[in-house]
């Protein structure tokens, strides 16, 4: 691939990118406007929103970072339903604090400590 192909296929996800962060945000000004959406039901959809995209993209493995933090619990149970429908498509590795909440989706759980692992758990 040459470098003008590489440039032009970056500057094509840019495009698509910003396109669909506009959509997103004009769709979000709408349900905090129109229907009086407090700050934190709107950085939830925002939340769902990628995690959704991110999920069902076409990859055959995902990592997530904390994807449970500053959820309220029914948000919590909606997140960990798309993790369990999705992973039967595809590999994640998730890490978080929320420890019942990894333990309530995983097959399997790695402790790690200082880039070791310090112990291995099958669950499934």
């Amino acid at each position: 691939m040459t470098v003008l192909k590489k440039v032009g296929l970056i500057w094509s996800f840019y495009k698509s990118f910003i396109f669909l962060s506009l959509i997103v945000t004009i769709c979000f000004v709408v349900l905090f406007w129109e229907y009086h959406f407090n700050i934190f039901q709107i950085l939830f959809w925002i939340k769902a929103v990628t995690l959704g995209i991110t999920l069902r993209s076409k990859t055959k493995f995902v990592m997530l970072d904390e994807p449970f933090t500053h959820l309220n619990p029914l948000q919590i149970e909606k997140v960990k339903e798309l993790l369990l429908e999705e992973k039967q498509n595809k590999g994640l590795l998730v890490t978080d604090h929320m420890f019942t909440h990894i333990i309530d989706i995983s097959d399997s759980l790695y402790l790690l400590k200082n880039g070791k692992t310090l112990t291995y758990f099958v669950l499934r």
